[in-house]
């Protein structure tokens, strides 16, 4: 699904009159969104927000809105499959583009009457030209949606089909079939599980709840069939220089400390029991694991960076129980108060968060003395990166090229160097990425320490992660990393972290 026009068309496009409208429609309101999303700083599930905090429609067109929106930009590439058939879809407009997509996901995917879908296509479009248009195509697709070939029955090659039938990008999957997951099985059921919609994961405040059993009681006896996290299975994948699992079958079926899962359906988050006294946060299971890694302890000085929204930093201080010092810094003034918001409601005290930036060695330095450190007992580096581990939950980024990823490669690099000047001999820095790719994680890694050779990477020792440790033979053998595949770890993004220690004969 490419965007079709300039960013400042795409604009006024989504601002158009018919679009924009005092009160509109469930569709008219995903029409919105989507184009946003085609605009490379549109998110969707905060262009989505926006449009509903904005025109606060009843619940009900809330959730349509929403389900033709993810639906959309889940199976965009399977629509743009069925929609070329009958229509050149480069030669079309955005927003005429994205009507069609919307009908043929109802048509395709939901149970819409045809007439509607078709109908309610034709009403997105502008202009009597265009509205015959996308009448035109939208009843071929529902006249011949039975007879129409797969992508299999017409593309040249397996890879090709997969991608078009799980809009996973091309680029993508075969970065993944020359690295981690050479199998083709494997990797087709890799992107098949990146198409499937994502529960989401709480994770218990343990300042608030020091039970969770006790919370997951009260969470049902609210009516919401919430369970305990599992880690589900192991698998297979190359060994050598990309990290493949070695978790013993022993810890496959060990719940995850603290991790509750919701069933589909449960209801708008704040209404939820327990949210608003602060007892737990919506984080990916995956993300949780990233804090165990770090393992922070009472009293000691974390330095997080990156660290908006805030998911991490307050994860570190819950494991820490609320004592010592966890430093927060988000080169984006504006985003500190999601910390500090964060920090309100699970009643946390021992964060300071601060507006800098996280490459400067010196400016972290500063931070750490103004809060009465000469270095920090442990740091946390969630770097940037492509977030193509994300694609159940920001499917925006289905549709991204790969052009961008050497400048985040490159901005990884000096984010490490910064962090490891900041770390006490003995202490640790933990690097995350919410990215399978191997040049965002162990080749990041293997990089470092060639740099860094202060710095080791031991194995990892904690039961609770063993499910999801790996084999790294370029890192020193079992257990060095931990890797998340969604198709192995049920309701996991797929992410890389890995914990490095500071030599204690070292010194920054």
């Amino acid at each position: 699904m490419k965007p079709l026009m300039a960013a400042a068309a795409l604009l006024a496009a989504v601002a158009s009159p018919r679009v924009a409208c005092a009160s509109p429609s469930s569709r008219a309101l995903a029409h919105r969104v989507l184009l946003r999303c085609a605009h490379a700083d549109a998110f969707a599930d905060a262009a989505l927000a926006a449009a509903l905090a904005r025109h606060r429609p009843p619940p009900p067109a809330s959730r349509h809105a929403a389900e033709l929106v993810f639906g959309v930009l889940r199976h965009g590439r399977g629509l743009d499959f069925v929609l070329g058939r009958f229509a050149s879809l480069e030669r079309t407009d955005p927003p005429t583009a994205v009507a069609l997509r919307i009908g043929a996901y109802e048509l395709l995917h939901l149970r819409t009457a045809d007439h509607a879908a078709v109908d309610e296509a034709v009403a997105l479009s502008e202009g009597k030209r265009r509205r015959s248009f996308v009448n035109a195509v939208l009843r071929r697709v529902a006249r011949e949606r039975d007879s129409l070939p797969s992508p299999e029955d017409v593309l040249d090659s397996r890879e090709a089909a997969l991608g078009v039938a799980t809009s996973v990008p091309d680029w993508l999957l075969a970065e993944l079939g020359a690295t981690h997951l050479p199998d083709f099985d494997e990797l087709a059921a890799w992107a098949r599980a990146t198409h499937l919609r994502p529960r989401q994961s709480l994770r218990v405040n343990r300042l608030v709840a020091p039970h969770a059993a006790a919370l997951l009681a009260e969470l049902r006896e609210g009516g919401v069939a919430a369970e305990q996290a599992r880690a589900g299975t192991g698998g297979r994948a190359r060994s050598g220089r990309v990290p493949r699992r070695s978790a013993p079958p022993s810890a496959q079926a060990c719940g995850v400390p603290y991790a509750l899962v919701l069933p589909a359906g449960s209801g708008a988050i704040p209404s939820l029991p327990g949210f608003e006294r602060g007892a737990w946060s919506v984080q990916d299971l995956a993300a949780q694991l990233v804090g165990l890694l770090a393992a922070p302890s009472a009293g000691e000085v974390v330095l997080d960076l990156c660290a908006a929204p805030g998911g991490k930093t307050t994860h570190l201080a819950e494991l820490m129980a609320d004592s010592g010092t966890v430093i927060a810094v988000e080169r984006r003034e504006r985003k500190l108060k999601l910390i500090h918001a964060a920090c309100e409601r699970l009643r946390i005290a021992c964060v300071r968060a601060y507006a800098a930036d996280a490459s400067d060695s010196s400016a972290l330095l500063r931070l750490l003395r103004e809060n009465g450190a000469a270095a920090a007992d442990h740091v946390l580096l969630d770097a940037p990166c492509s977030g193509m581990g994300t694609l159940r939950r920001n499917p925006e980024h289905r549709y991204q090229s790969d052009e961008h990823i050497p400048q985040l490669v490159a901005l990884q690099g000096k984010l490490l160097d910064a962090a490891a000047a900041c770390v006490r001999p003995g202490g640790s820095l933990t690097y995350s990425v919410c990215s399978p790719l191997a040049r965002e994680g162990v080749d990041r890694v293997v990089a470092f320490l060639e740099a860094h050779p202060e710095f080791e990477c031991p194995a990892i020792e904690k039961a609770e992660l063993l499910p999801f440790a790996s084999y790294c033979e370029a890192l020193g053998g079992e257990r060095r990393t931990l890797q998340t595949w969604t198709h192995l770890h049920p309701n996991c993004d797929s992410f890389f972290a890995c914990r490095l220690q500071r030599r204690v004969d070292t010194s920054p």
